[in-house]
């Protein structure tokens, strides 16, 4: 079940950001993957109710190691954003 979400998350984060799986699972810092990657985060951890130790499993499995404190990270970056383009997509991806 978690699985499917996390996917659903992905695929929409895809279509707003304009990136490929492939680009988002790399180890790049590139400004747009990186935000894309922490409102994947976010989406996981706040509205899909996992884990951190879920999200990290899930992102391993997709090739993309990373560690809880990156995650915490993200998240905190995306709660107190207050960029209309991300909190139109907050919306978006909480009605999924």
């Amino acid at each position: 079940m978690k699985r499917k979400q996390f996917n659903i998350y992905v695929r929409e984060i895809l279509k707003e950001f304009v990136i490929s799986r492939e680009l988002l699972f790399t180890n790049t810092k590139k400004r747009e993957v990186v935000n894309a990657r922490y409102v994947l985060y976010w989406a996981c951890f706040v509205h899909g109710k996992f884990r951190k130790d879920e999200i990290v499993r899930i992102m391993k499995e997709n090739g993309y190691d990373i560690g809880h404190s990156t995650i915490i990270h993200g998240i905190n970056k995306i709660k107190t954003t207050e960029d209309k383009y991300n909190i139109k997509l907050q919306e978006k991806l909480c009605t999924l």
